[in-house]
């Protein structure tokens, strides 16, 4: 922070459904005339051994019971075993209550809600289980990879009276048969849910549809069979409480299987949160590394990481050694995967540490071929990025030998490796084959990634057109799949994180067609933004398309408005009832947003690829664009001028936000370019998106004190935008401190709007209270605008910047699809606000921040901050800004920043930018 007084300009701030498996309501009228309302009351259960109709828990009294209880806030909750009061020990949690009860010989414990005269009830009986030796014996053997000895047991068992054991036998000779490869197993696995079923045993029915489930996933790839398992088993879930979280998890792998990558996403969490609750530890750890595994297909670094230490945390809790050896392996791939998306090669080395302690351990205690094969797997795969060659193929050899049939998946890596290490022409063959796995397994992330590998195999052999159509071919499919994408559920995490085509058709440009490489680099950048330019699409739509798209802002509108006049009497609810509210109106938000992208988009439009011809606006006169892209290793730099594409490679130094070994690495190489330039537009892609180049000294001074600036987004139709004629004395609104926290925004705008008056605008001021959600949409979405300013907070949120804005009054916020829904935006946007020029966040900054917003809505131009910014700063700022005599938004803001940093150079002055479409 600056001044000491100075504020910052920033603000700190899927529902799970809850599981109500038996209610008994009990209400007592006493002295009045009409019962009470009897208070709400959601119970769930886990723990127990086995879970049957009635409800009933099969439990060996030693291992405690799970209890989790949302009910009305004011509510007493009380448990019961058998009629005596047990001591509790809440712990709040997910807007209820967990409890951990010791469940005794007790036979029967019932959870009561009481809120005045009213009563709510839960019970379940209690009782033995009933698992016998011999099954006990079966599911031992088996897990330690003694499936003859275990077959010959539950042969024995099938031949017994007990009719519970002899269908506990049947699912399980039905899992052997499976794993042998017998697909008679199917119809095994089948008759014995559906006997479990009919005798009311809710938890071993389930059990065997999701084995079912899980076998025609993975190994059967017959996704119709899994469907129809997890159909069936919704059944039984909706009255086993651990069944929902389980239930979740299976679902999750067949929606990441066959490509839905956002749906897995939000099944996994719902899974986690369900696991969390009721304490799941363990069945919570083996879902860890699948949900790092979909955060990073979603361009999600940071979440898979920060999982990876979660895993390591809940592995430490663990007992079972094939447990153990399975999470160890599966966090061992989930590092290489982090190793390819961030380039680190320590990643890769922690994945083969782990992969051979998870080996060591396995052949010790748990001596099962499949994770044993699973784990040389990942080692041959982290070996042979680490450059370990000759190693890696050993480690794939034994895998081959460990594991005779595998699964298609790990089969998709055997054959990636050998396709990576073979010599000449004959990686092609073990590539196509890899394609037709990945077509067998219709799954388009592994199509994405084998036509890659085709592109790096044909260009290794020379075949430039060949790799080039390879390229562009996964280029067209990463797009294709992107557009399917919710826009918070991942798309433009998807768009950043699968860039490696685009990133070698670049380099494979490079070397013939310095031009056509700067061409694809900044349509590569340009997609990250472009799946959001809703007004260029709703142009072409047709008269039915407009329609859908009119009445999905018309029911987006009326929703936000309800929202926001909600939101001023928020502060009046309790802690657990507010962040149940907001949670639910920001998932409402999140759907209307989605339907406003599915009515822009419409039917055939939409995927990129649809918008590849759009002209990119070409250099100004006197300008020169710099473009800056990833390669395969380091970066593609280019100048564009009107006469001239220089190329050149750079990689960024070890310290990369240092700016004079960025200027060394960088401007140096175009110096010659920028010097005959009097502006610089920059555009850049991923994490260079936060650095100030603007701020990098060039001829002895930082750039931006030389040139005029700008940070271009090659927005479609962009050039249209840029055509809007500007009047600059024509109306202003100018919104100031909407929430009363900033004195020096209040001051700044006061100054402001003297300016404006003077020369010549109509100033519309809402300032403080008056800066309502409805005044400033309605100012807004009037299309009469010239300028917007804005003094007040500003904040960078939501997975991609979608729930990004600006503070209004009545704790309502401007996010950025109100932006996106407006016909005409003001032509130039000032806003001084905290993170407004913000995009992302984490290793991979690739999403979309407010001033983006307004830049795709239609403005010509956005002044605004990557990051927190005191108030003092932004107030000395913008009037130097608005005093300027320059004729554009760029260089007005180039000589405030030079009248700032020469008053007060401790001043943050380059966190303020001019962003162009």
């Amino acid at each position: 922070m600056g001044a000491a007084e100075a504020s910052p300009r920033t603000n700190a701030r899927g529902p799970v459904a809850g599981l109500v498996v038996a209610l008994a309501l009990v209400a007592a009228a006493l002295g009045s005339g009409e019962a009470p309302a009897a208070p709400h009351l959601e119970v769930e259960t886990a723990g127990c051994a086995a879970w049957r109709v009635g409800p009933v828990c099969e439990t060996d009294g030693q291992t405690p019971l799970v209890l989790f209880v949302r009910t009305a806030p004011d509510a007493d909750v009380s448990v019961a075993l058998d009629g005596i009061p047990a001591t509790l020990a809440p712990e709040p949690m997910q807007g209820g209550l967990r409890f951990r009860v010791n469940p005794g010989p007790a036979t029967s414990l019932v959870v009561s809600t009481k809120r005045a005269r009213a009563l709510a009830s839960y019970r379940v009986e209690l009782t033995a289980p009933r698992e016998t030796d011999a099954v006990k014996q079966a599911r031992g053997l088996r897990r330690k990879g003694s499936l003859a000895e275990a077959r010959a047991v539950l042969e024995g068992v099938r031949e017994g009276s007990d009719a519970r054991a002899r269908t506990t036998a049947l699912g399980l000779l039905g899992r052997l048969d499976l794993a042998a490869g017998d697909d008679a197993g199917k119809d095994t696995l089948t008759r014995a849910a559906d006997e479990h079923r009919a005798a009311g045993r809710v938890s071993e029915a389930l059990s065997d549809e999701l084995a079912l489930a899980f076998w025609a996933v993975f190994s059967g790839r017959r996704y119709d069979d899994a469907e129809a398992a997890l159909g069936r088993a919704r059944a039984l879930a909706d009255v086993y409480p651990e069944g929902r979280a389980r239930l979740a998890a299976y679902e999750a792998m067949l929606a990441y299987e066959t490509g839905r990558l956002s749906e897995a996403m939000v099944l996994l969490r719902a899974s986690a949160a369900a696991s969390e609750r009721l304490g799941l530890t363990t069945y919570r750890a083996s879902l860890v590394p699948l949900e790092a595994d979909v955060d990073l297909a979603l361009g999600r670094v940071d979440a898979a990481r920060a999982l990876v230490d979660e895993g390591t945390t809940l592995g430490a809790s663990l007992t079972d050694p094939c447990d153990v050896g399975a999470l160890g392996l599966n966090l061992a791939w989930v590092l290489a995967r982090l190793g390819e998306q961030t380039g680190a090669m320590e990643a890769y080395a922690e994945s083969a540490a782990r992969s051979r302690v998870a080996l060591a351990a396995l052949d010790e205690a748990c001596p099962r071929p499949l994770l044993r094969g699973n784990a040389l797997t990942n080692l041959a795969f982290a070996e042979l990025a680490l450059g370990h060659t000759t190693e890696a193929l050993a480690h794939l050899d034994e895998a081959k030998r460990a594991w005779p049939t595998p699964d298609a998946e790990p089969l998709l890596v055997w054959l990636e490796i050998e396709g990576r290490t073979a010599q000449g022409e004959a990686a092609i063959p073990a590539l196509r084959r890899m394609e037709d796995v990945a077509r067998a397994l219709r799954s388009p992330v592994a199509a994405l990634r084998t036509k890659t590998l085709l592109g790096d195999a044909f260009a290794r052999l020379g075949g430039t057109a060949e790799a080039e159509r390879a390229y562009a071919e996964a280029d067209a499919q990463r797009d294709a799949l992107a557009v399917t994408l919710p826009l918070e559920g991942g798309r433009l995490g998807f768009v950043g994180a699968w860039d490696d085509a685009a990133k070698r058709r670049i380099a494979l440009q490079m070397k013939t067609d310095p031009a056509a490489a700067a061409e694809l680099a900044r349509r590569s950048i340009a997609r990250t933004l472009g799946v959001l330019a809703w007004s260029e699409r709703i142009a072409s739509l047709p008269p039915e398309g407009r329609a859908r798209w009119n009445a999905a802002v018309g029911a987006y509108r009326a929703e936000k408005a309800r929202v926001a006049a909600s939101a001023a009497t928020l502060w009046t609810l309790p802690e657990s009832e507010l962040s149940r509210r907001v949670e639910a109106e920001k998932q409402q938000e999140m759907t209307l947003v989605e339907a406003l992208a599915a009515a822009a988009e419409g039917p055939g439009h939409g995927a990129p690829e649809k918008r590849t011809d759009t002209p990119l606006r070409g250099p100004e006169a006197d300008e020169v664009i710099v473009v800056m892209h990833p390669l395969p290793e380091g970066w593609a730099a280019f100048a564009l001028d009107a006469d001239h594409a220089d190329a050149t490679t750079w990689t960024p130094p070890a310290n990369d936000r240092d700016p004079a070994k960025l200027a060394e690495a960088l401007l140096a190489r175009l110096a010659p370019a920028v010097a005959r330039a009097r502006s610089v537009r920059f555009v850049v892609h991923g994490a260079l998106r936060d650095v100030d180049l603007h701020a990098l000294p060039f001829e002895g001074e930082p750039l931006g004190a030389l040139r005029t600036v700008t940070y271009g987004l090659d927005l479609p139709g962009s050039s249209r935008s840029l055509a809007r004629r500007f009047d600059p004395r024509g109306p202003v609104m100018v919104v100031a401190d909407p929430r009363g926290d900033l004195p020096h925004a209040r001051e700044e705008a006061a100054r402001v709007r003297a300016a404006l008056e003077a020369g010549g605008s109509r100033v519309t001021d809402l300032a403080g209270d008056a800066a309502s959600y409805d005044r400033v949409v309605e100012g807004l979405g009037c299309g009469e605008l010239e300028r917007l300013h804005f003094a007040g907070h500003g904040r960078f949120a939501g997975e991609s910047g979608l729930a990004s804005g600006l503070a209004l009054s009545g704790n309502a916020w401007l996010t950025v699809a109100d932006v996106l829904t407006m016909p005409s935006p003001p032509v130039e946007v000032v806003l001084s606000g905290c993170e407004t020029a913000r995009a992302g966040v984490g290793e991979r900054p690739v999403g979309v921040g407010i001033a983006h917003a307004f830049l795709l809505a239609g403005s010509r131009v956005a002044i605004a901050a990557t990051r927190p910014v005191d108030d003092a700063l932004a107030r000395r700022l913008m009037i130097a800004y608005y005093a300027s005599p320059a004729a554009t938004p760029a260089e007005r803001l180039r000589e405030a920043e030079n009248r700032v940093r020469a008053d007060r150079p401790d001043l943050d002055w380059a966190a303020f930018r001019a962003l162009v479409p």
